[in-house]
């Protein structure tokens, strides 16, 4: 991956240089916080504006469990990566990926942080380990496509979660993940940014239907049912700065998993993973969830060529 840095200023240039003559619409729309930008502040990062951390602050006054929650999703998410590269697991698809997260392990302190290379420091083996990384965020993609550079291991999609069908079959993720093998699927801190309940579902089936026997996804999710008064305080808080947040409550986002085996500990508060060194709950659910059914007879892709595109 390269060494370097990008603002979220320089990503906002790069994507406004691409439009011939600069879109005021995307000016505009960069006026306004974003999910990928907000949840970027609530974890320290430095990859957004001033809209996003003025809603940041609102959020965590309405929350100020929030700024926690927030780092603790990406710990989820890295250690369910690393959870996979222990089960032989060697693709990857990290839906709704957002921005680079801000470092959390110090081998990974002159590269930018990112689940396959996470998943590479657990034990999968380099030269076998494929992802693909998808957002809808302008900002996003430009800064994936300027940070996740290693060569035929890695792509990046623009696409919109809620067409799961166009997702699947584009040529970045059905042409370069073997879908007849066991894929990580991550989905953190993504779905409560989305609030058509029947929309979601559809999708989640979409996606496990093509999921192959052995695979695992991994979700988080704000919760509705933790401390309700707060959550439906935060929830409005988010819709009125004209960012939709829909927190649901542990049953709702069982229901998400329809089709999946839970991992122990099951559907739980984020702190009940890993070990970690919170003191209480966070209000935000977590999951690992693997779809059953015997596991083909190869466990992992083939080596990339290094022509592969």
């Amino acid at each position: 991956m390269l060494d370097q840095v990008v603002t979220a200023e320089q990503a906002l240039d790069a994507v406004l240089d691409a439009e011939d003559p600069p879109s005021t619409a995307l000016k505009e729309l960069f006026a306004r916080p974003s999910s990928a930008r907000v949840t970027d502040a609530l974890r320290g990062g430095y990859d957004n504006f001033q809209a996003d951390r003025d809603l940041c602050e609102q959020l965590a006054k309405a929350d100020p469990l929030l700024p926690h929650a927030a780092r603790a999703l990406q710990r989820h998410a890295v250690k369910a990566s690393e959870w996979a590269a222990g089960r032989g697991i060697v693709q990857y698809l990290d839906l709704g990926c957002g921005l680079p997260y801000p470092g959390i392990d110090r081998r990974l302190r002159n590269s930018t942080p990112a689940l396959h290379a996470y998943a590479v420091l657990a034990g999968a083996d380099p030269a076998r380990v494929r992802i693909t990384y998808v957002d809808t965020d302008p900002v996003v993609i430009s800064h994936a496509n300027a940070l996740l550079d290693d060569g035929p291991a890695v792509r990046v999609l623009r696409a919109d979660l809620l067409d799961m069908q166009t997702l699947l079959t584009a040529e970045k993720v059905n042409g370069h993940l073997d879908s007849s093998l066991p894929i990580a699927v991550s989905l953190n801190a993504v779905l409560h940014w989305i609030t058509d309940d029947d929309a979601v579902h559809h999708a989640l089936d979409q996606l496990t239907a093509w999921l192959a026997p052995g695979s695992a996804v991994s979700l988080t999710h704000a919760a509705s049912d933790y401390n309700p008064a707060v959550a439906a305080h935060r929830d409005a808080t988010s819709c009125e700065a004209g960012l939709p947040l829909r927190s649901r409550s542990r049953d709702e986002v069982g229901r998400l998993l329809t089709g999946l085996d839970l991992y122990p500990p099951g559907l739980a508060d984020v702190t009940d993973w890993w070990n970690d060194d919170a003191t209480g709950p966070l209000g935000v659910w977590a999951a690992l969830g693997i779809k059953p059914g015997p596991r083909p007879d190869r466990t992992s892709a083939g080596p990339l060529r290094a022509d592969a595109r």
